[in-house]
């Protein structure tokens, strides 16, 4: 997940705000910095279709972006503290959410993207490498919450935009 400033025509400097964050359809976002090819807009509806069987009715293809004002502050749902534990004990340790609204014309709903320090324990083989340590979690966490070029705190208000690309979970070098 990258944590960055966009600017959009026609908004008041201080609320130009985007979060981008690498994450999977799901809505479970962990993942590496989102390096890529251009985005195509998506929305928050045609995410959370449903076919008349419950299934996911969405066609699409990454990596897209969807666009929404922040509703929490980012450390405000859950606690981050940070707590590695092996993926044996079966603890998530600190934990990450926000919740975005839709706010382009025609398009309703939200998205909440979530991650977890100890993502081992939902990702087969349970490797460990899977997870953050300590220090990584703190670091991630840090760099989530504020905008790399200005170091802005995000806050509820924000306008913002997540990314998403295939890759769900922690990537580790193999």
């Amino acid at each position: 997940m990258n944590v960055t400033l966009r600017f959009r025509a026609g908004q008041a400097t201080f609320c130009r705000r985007s979060l981008i964050i690498s994450k999977r359809i799901s809505l479970v976002a962990l993942a590496l910095p989102f390096l890529g090819a251009p985005l195509r807009a998506e929305t928050h509806a045609n995410l959370q279709s449903v076919t008349a069987v419950g299934t996911s009715a969405w066609s699409g293809s990454y990596p897209f972006t969807v666009t929404g004002v922040l509703l929490t502050d980012p450390d405000e749902m859950l606690d981050s503290t940070p707590n590695f534990q092996p993926a044996s004990a079966g603890t998530m340790g600190g934990e990450w959410q926000i919740a975005v609204q839709a706010v382009l014309a025609g398009d309703r709903g939200g998205t909440t993207c979530w991650i977890g320090q100890n993502y081992a324990i939902r990702r087969p083989p349970f490797d460990d490498a899977f997870s953050y340590s300590n220090e990584e979690w703190a670091a991630e966490v840090e760099r989530l919450n504020h905008d790399p070029a200005t170091g802005h705190a995000f806050r509820k208000g924000d306008l913002v935009g997540c990314v998403a690309n295939e890759s769900g979970g922690r990537s580790v070098s193999e």
